[in-house]
């Protein structure tokens, strides 16, 4: 009889293969606009075409996974970023590689990939009802997978972009989504299809109508909201900081390879944050864990500001960084899984996506903008300037008191 802990398993594993291929995509990506362009403003523009595919993606996945079900939209998708991250040497190979064929292809990927994402994550606490473990402790490991992930997604692109090219470090990428194809079309369709429940009672989707519901949701649950709002600003720095800032401080610094390599310290630190986390987070106030997090998080980013790129030290502060920063994602996803209903869960993830990713497409362009005339040293002091504005912001919000009773 197989163990009811394996259903969680294979979808914990297509998680980490899809987050793999997203990190090494995410590091090479920007590298090969720059080599291509040598405009930092270019990879901006790039961060900004990637972000509004992604929300449009995302506001249309709710629909998608309502109609089609979890696991056929997780398939699909990594279907398509598997021919998107494949087509760019095929490009290179044949002479078409510039900027606009780049642009191009990484539309179609990213435009995907959010449905993909929040198929899984809508399968998650699926498989943890199937299994034998409670969700914080899900969640928690859950994280620490994903941090094996980005350790070794941007580990893998640094290795092969300094031994064989930014174009080749993709393909790896193509590998780990096959991967992930293969595992997710392993679970059952009876546990992973749409919701029964939502079958019998909307049989028709409106795929914009779902979109707006879950938006709905949201802005009547007080704690979703303001986590939401939260999310949002956080990804408005931290895309920009990463499709732009970072990858021109490092190869600025003629040290292009240790951004894969302080992203995969980054993840390390992550693993053993969250293995710490899932042992002994339920104990914890979870708010006070929260807000510790991200003021460590600020002060783990200042190295950054004051240390050169090849520094071993700053390699070392990445692990730091990582460590704080595990138990942030468990925290606040847990009441994503517990208060939504399961056939309001796809929409309501969908339409959280579509917010967080909202800002930053502009966010990508005015760092862009701001590293091309100014410097990426200035871009970092925006970034942890605005960082502690929003860090202070969480702390005086009553609202995440709320965070030590997810399920209400």
């Amino acid at each position: 009889m197989p163990s009811p802990n394996l259903p969680l398993t294979k979808v914990v594993l297509a998680q980490f293969l899809t987050t793999y291929a997203n990190q090494l995509v995410s590091v090479a990506l920007p590298i090969i606009v720059l080599l291509i362009t040598n405009d930092p403003s270019k990879a901006g523009v790039m961060g900004f075409v990637t972000g509004v595919a992604a929300i449009l993606g995302s506001v249309f996945a709710g629909g998608i996974i309502d109609s089609l079900g979890p696991r056929k939209v997780s398939v699909y998708s990594n279907v398509l970023s598997l021919v998107s991250v494949l087509f760019i040497p095929l490009l290179e190979g044949w002479g078409l590689l510039n900027f606009s064929s780049l642009l191009i292809v990484a539309f179609g990927g990213a435009v995907f990939d959010t449905p993909g994402s929040t198929a899984k994550e809508t399968m998650l606490p699926r498989a943890q009802k199937l299994s034998t473990l409670s969700l914080t402790r899900v969640t928690a490991y859950q994280e620490s997978i994903q941090g094996l992930a980005y350790t070794f997604g941007p580990l893998t692109a640094g290795i092969i972009l300094s031994a064989y090219g930014a174009v080749n470090s993709l393909l790896p990428a193509g590998i780990a989504f096959l991967v992930a194809i293969i595992t997710v079309l392993s679970l059952e369709e009876n546990s992973f299809g749409p919701s029964q429940q939502l079958s019998r009672t909307s049989p028709k989707i409106n795929y914009l109508t779902s979109f707006f519901e879950g938006l709905g949701f949201l802005k009547e649950d007080r704690l979703l909201w303001v986590t939401t709002i939260l999310g949002t600003a956080y990804v408005a720095l931290y895309l920009p900081l990463l499709s732009v800032v970072l990858p021109t401080y490092f190869l600025l610094g003629s040290a292009s390879q240790y951004l894969g390599y302080y992203l995969s310290l980054q993840g390390i630190g992550g693993i053993l944050g969250s293995f710490l986390y899932g042992k002994y987070g339920e104990q914890l106030n979870q708010r006070n864990i929260l807000l510790l997090s991200s003021w460590l998080s600020l002060l783990g980013s200042l190295p950054l500001v004051f240390l050169p790129p090849d520094s071993t030290l700053l390699l070392f502060s990445a692990v730091i960084l990582g460590f704080v920063l595990a138990p942030t994602m468990p925290i606040v996803n847990i009441p994503y899984y517990t208060r939504p209903s399961e056939e309001k869960q796809g929409r309501v993830l969908a339409a959280s996506t579509a917010l967080v990713l909202s800002a930053g497409p502009l966010a990508s362009l005015a760092f862009g903008y701001l590293v091309e005339n100014q410097s990426a040293l200035t871009g970092l002091w925006v970034y942890l300037g605005l960082t502690f504005i929003v860090t202070l912001w969480s702390q005086f919000n009553p609202t995440l008191y709320e965070l030590d009773n997810p399920t209400v």
